[in-house]
C-alpha cells in the first residue's frame, strides 16, 4: 500500500558542562541528519516560551569551592552548548531538581537544532538565532532567552560547568582528525576569553546511537558503522579523543546510559526513542538529565536525586513517543545513569534482555525485534534446530507500540525491490500454530519506501510460518509515506517466504 509523505522530525539539544571539584568521567558528540535537521523543542510546559533576561554578573563566581553546594549553599552555574540531543539529556533538569529539593543550580541550555560545533565557532559573536533557555534557582521548567550570540550568553556569568556536544546524525561526529580538534579547541579558546579570570570545568557530552538509520539516511555515504552497537563504538571513540586531546574535565555518558537503559526490562518497543534517534520525551529523557546531574553536578553538590519523579505525559505515535515516569521505571532510569557515569566506556548490561530460546509472551516479541532492527545476533533466540519458535499463544495487547521485525527501507520496485537502509529478517520463524491476539498495528509511518507488518521485511533466507494473526488484531493505516503494508509481512524479498500463515486481522 502507498501514501505520500510529508516528514516529520523533531530534534533539539543542548550541551552540558561542570563545576570545580575534578570530576570522575569524560563525554562525547552528537549531529544529525542535513535532509532531516533537529527542530526546536515542544513546549512541554507554559513556562518553556516565557521570555526570559538574561543579566549580567560579571562578579565573583557564587560557587564556593571550600564549602560545597547544598540546597541552602552558594549556586552551581551551568552552560550546555549543543543541539536536539542535548536538549533532550537537560529537559527534565530544572523540575528533577526542585523535586529532590536542589535549589541550588542556576542553568543556561543553549542549542540550534541539528548545529555543528564548527558553526558556533563560526558565528561565535554574530550568530543570534540560538534557542537559549533558562533555569533559574527552584524553577520548574524552562524559560526561552532569544536574540543572543554564544558569546553573549558566555559572558552573562562566570560559568562552573560547560559542557559541549557534537551532533550525533553527522560525520563531523564519527571520526576524530586534526581538523576537528583544531575547530573543536578554536571554540574552547573564544569560551574560556569570555570567562576572564573565571576557569569553569568543561565536559563533553557523548553522542548516542540511533535506532533508525533511516532517520539519518542522508549522511548514509560517511556511515563508518552498521548497527546500533559498532556506531556507539564510533561515538565513544570521538568523545575519548575530545577529552584526551582537548583537556576535557569529565565526560557526560548519555550514549552510554542510553545502551544502559536498552538492556533493562523497561527498554520501549521505540528501543527509548521518540523517533527512531531522540529520547522519547518522557522516561529516556528523564534518564538523561540523571546523566547529566550524576556527571557534573553531583561531584560538586553532593547529593544524591529524590526517588519520587514522575512525569504523566503518555504518547504511543512512532513520531513522538512519551513513555510515562513513575516510582519504579524511574528507578532503572537512575540506575542506567549511574551505571553510565561509574563506567562511561562500555555497556552495562542491566539484563532485561530474554535469554532462553524460544518466545512466551509479548515483550520477548518486542525484544526480537530490537534485535533485529538493531544488527544484533538472534542466536539467543533460536533453539537446537536454529528456529525461532513460540512457545505458546502471544497476548500483545498490552504493547503501547509495535514497529515491526525488519524496519527497513527499500530501493527499486517489485519483483525486484534490494535493502536499502536497515536489517530484514533472516532467521526462521516458527510460530508452531500459535496464535497473536491484540496486537494494534497502527501503520504511521512517515519514511517512504518502508514495510510495516507484524515482520516489515522478510529478506532472502527468512522464514515465516505456522502462525494465527487472531480476529482481535487490528491494522490501522494513518501512513504519510509510500508504505508497503500487509499484517504479516510487509515485504518479502526474494530468497525469503512466508507460509502456513493465517491472518484473521481486522482493517480499521
Amino acid at each position: 500500500m502507498k501514501r505520500l509523505f510529508s516528514a516529520f522530525l523533531i530534534a533539539s539539544l543542548l550541551i552540558t558542562g561542570c563545576g570545580k571539584p575534578k570530576p570522575e568521567t569524560p563525554g562525547n558528540q552528537e549531529q544529525t541528519d542535513p535532509q532531516n535537521p533537529d527542530q526546536p523543542g515542544q513546549p512541554e510546559d507554559p513556562s518553556v516560551n516565557a521570555t526570559a533576561g538574561l543579566t549580567d554578573h560579571n562578579g565573583e563566581s557564587l560557587y564556593d569551592d571550600a564549602n560545597g553546594g547544598g540546597t541552602t549553599g552558594p549556586l552551581l552555574k551551568v552552560l550546555f552548548i549543543g543541539n536536539s540531543f542535548t536538549q533532550d539529556a537537560v529537559w527534565h533538569l530544572p523540575d528533577v531538581l526542585r523535586n529532590s529539593g536542589i535549589n541550588n543550580i542556576k542553568m543556561i541550555d543553549v542549542y540550534i537544532g541539528g548545529r555543528l560545533l564548527s558553526q558556533y565557532n563560526d558565528e561565535f559573536s554574530t550568530g543570534t538565532a540560538n534557542n537559549a533557555y533558562t533555569s533559574e534557582p527552584g524553577s520548574v521548567a524552562w524559560r526561552n532567552v532569544t536574540g543572543k550570540t554564544l558569546q553573549q550568553i558566555c559572558e552573562s556569568d562566570k560559568w562552573d560547568v560547560i559542557t559541549l556536544q557534537e551532533h550525533t546524525g553527522n560525520v563531523a561526529a564519527w571520526g576524530w582528525t586534526d581538523a576537528k580538534k583544531t575547530v573543536i579547541k578554536s571554540l574552547l579558546d573564544k569560551i574560556k576569553a569570555t570567562q576572564k579570570d573565571n576557569k569553569p570545568k568543561f565536559y563533553y557530552l557523548m553522542s548516542q546511537s540511533y535506532y533508525d538509520f533511516a532517520k539519518m539516511s542522508g549522511q548514509k555515504a560517511n556511515w563508518i558503522f552498521n548497527s546500533q552497537t559498532s556506531m556507539y563504538d564510533v561515538c565513544v571513540a570521538f568523545a575519548k579523543s575530545a577529552v584526551e586531546e582537548l583537556g576535557f574535565d569529565g565526560i557526560v555518558p548519555s550514549g552510554t546510559y542510553m545502551q544502559n537503559i536498552r538492556t533493562s526490562s523497561v527498554n520501549s518497543a521505540m528501543d527509548m526513542t521518540r523517533d527512531g534517534y531522540h529520547m522519547d520525551y518522557g522516561l529516556a529523557r528523564y534518564g538523561g538529565a540523571c546523566t547529566v546531574y550524576e556527571a557534573c553536578m553531583k561531584p560538586y553538590l553532593g547529593l544524591s536525586l529524590g526517588e519520587n519523579y514522575t512525569y504523566a505525559q503518555n504518547e504511543t505515535a512512532s513520531t513522538g513517543h512519551s513513555t510515562p515516569v513513575n516510582k519504579e521505571n524511574g528507578a532503572v532510569a537512575r540506575r542506567a545513569a549511574q551505571l553510565a557515569v561509574a563506567s562511561p566506556w562500555a555497556i552495562t548490561d542491566m539484563g532485561g534482555r530474554t535469554t532462553k530460546a524460544g518466545i512466551s509472551d509479548a515483550w520477548g516479541m518486542v525484544d526480537l525485534a530490537l534485535t533485529v532492527n538493531n544488527g544484533e545476533s538472534i542466536q539467543r533466540f533460536c533453539n537446537s534446530e536454529g528456529k525461532i519458535v513460540l512457545l505458546n499463544d502471544i497476548d500483545m495487547s498490552k504493547l503501547r507500540i509495535w514497529l515491526p521485525i525488519g524496519l527497513v527501507t527499500l530501493s527499486g520496485s517489485a519483483p525486484n525491490q534490494t535493502l536499502n537502509i536497515g536489517h530484514a529478517f533472516t532467521g526462521h520463524f516458527d510460530g508452531q500454530g500459535h496464535k497473536i491476539t491484540g496486537l494494534n498495528l497502527l501503520c504511521d509511518n512517515a519514511i517512504a519506501n518502508r514495510p510495516w507488518g507484524l515482520f516489515g521485511c522478510v529478506g532472502e533466507g527468512g522464514k515465516v510460518e505456522n502462525l494465527i494473526l487472531d480476529s482481535s488484531c487490528t491494522v490501522t493505516d494513518k501512513s504519510t509515506a509510500t508504505t508497503f503494508l500487509s499484517p504479516v509481512a510487509g515485504v518479502v524479498l526474494k530468497g525469503g517466504s512466508v507460509t502456513n500463515v493465517t491472518d484473521n486481522s481486522t482493517r480499521k
